[in-house]
């Protein structure tokens, strides 16, 4: 999913919204950009529209790195303690085990770990993945302002490209060189940073 429309990229690049000449190359840099936002975060900033389920191999008994969740609604923990495939033993939110970052919903942040309360511990396994999640996996509320910032600076890039076949966009001679060479705009870059995810300290 693009994080900016067509009409929004058109006017970022000052294209009338009646002019639909280049409507097919700017949706495609749209698209592009918004995958390069996603690969350089590590992350989709959009929500399921339904609960799914992943399984994951913890690392550690105390905690469990997850994809990150959304919200609570539909959420359901259960783990395989006996290594049988079947995941029978279900969690409660709470008692069990409680979610992480604490304030992730106050700062609309998604949850990205499982912590395990009082006795309980993921149960850990080497040939099968032991914990299955079901949850809406995906970025809470409306996009954020830096990720849409982002993804029509770095269209705006991509579509340019097209017409730099070196790389170069703009004249040396009156000093509006551009290199588009760079996997990212720095601003991008800077944009996004606090966003990336970091597996470490997620």
């Amino acid at each position: 999913m693009a994080y900016a429309t067509l009409d929004e990229l058109k006017g970022w690049v000052g294209i009338p919204t009646a002019d639909t000449g280049d409507d097919a190359t700017l949706q495609l840099a749209l698209d592009a950009a918004s995958g390069q936002v996603d690969q350089f975060c590590d992350r989709t900033f959009t929500a399921d529209g339904a609960p799914t389920v992943r399984v994951y191999s913890p690392q550690l008994g105390g905690a469990l790195v997850v994809d990150p969740i959304s919200s609570t609604t539909g959420l359901v923990v259960a783990t395989d303690d006996n290594g049988d495939g079947s995941y029978e033993t279900t969690w409660t939110l709470g008692t069990d085990y409680r979610l992480d970052p604490a304030n992730a919903a106050v700062t609309g942040r998604p949850y990205t770990r499982l912590i395990a309360l009082g006795t309980r511990w993921f149960p850990r396994n080497q040939y099968r993945p032991t914990v299955s999640v079901t949850a809406l996996f995906g970025w809470p509320g409306a996009v954020p302002a830096q990720v849409k910032e982002a993804a029509l600076i770095q269209a705006e890039r991509l579509w340019k490209r097209k017409d730099a076949p070196f790389g170069v966009a703009g004249s040396v001679e009156f000093g509006s060189e551009m290199r588009l060479l760079a996997k990212l705009d720095p601003d991008v870059e800077s944009l996004l940073r606090p966003f990336r995810r970091q597996w470490w300290v997620v």
